[in-house]
């Protein structure tokens, strides 16, 4: 059942990144051959990390935060985009940019958190904590497989949380 989710799950995947590549293609075409995909993932770590510490600290408010989100979304569809183009993807690369993504989600869990006080927020944002843990293990072991697995049941997880936080909006 899990494989059959994978597939399904990075058929999807590959479907969206052919679309952001083609959005994404004249912001890559002048870009200098030093620069390199993961310079776009080390910049959206520093750019949440400093985020959430200033929103935690309550020094920036929430429309600051879900622009700094939504900077690092644009480097996260860059990075990828950029490794297509140049054929420079390596596994430490597309690892590199999973721990990313998987900090992303907790600012963006943090954020929805912070508004909701819903503590499912608060569960999704742990559970994207776990996951990023288990993707650094699974790449240290050399498990590449173990990763794609635990990313697809991760998404499936977070789809069924979703569903439910929404019906309870509308059964409330």
């Amino acid at each position: 059942m899990i494989n059959l989710l994978t597939k399904f799950h990075l058929d999807v995947l590959n479907k969206v990144r052919k679309i952001k590549d083609r959005v994404f293609k004249p912001l890559i075409d002048p870009l200098p051959d030093w620069l390199k995909p993961f310079h776009f993932t080390s910049l959206r770590i520093i750019i949440l990390t400093v985020g959430l510490i200033l929103y935690i600290l309550d020094i920036i408010g929430g429309v600051t935060f879900v622009t700094i989100i939504i900077l690092a979304a644009l480097t996260d569809w860059l990075d990828g985009a950029l490794a297509r183009a140049k054929q420079s993807g390596t596994e430490f690369g597309v690892t590199y940019d999973l721990l990313a993504d998987r900090l992303m989600f907790l600012a963006i869990f943090l954020f929805f958190y912070q508004l909701d006080q819903n503590t499912g927020w608060l569960a999704q944002g742990l559970i994207d904590l776990i996951t990023g843990v288990a993707v650094l293990i699974a790449y240290l072991i050399k498990k590449r497989g173990s990763i794609r697995k635990i990313m697809t049941v991760r998404w499936l997880v977070f789809l069924i949380w979703l569903v439910y936080y929404f019906i309870s909006l509308v059964l409330k």
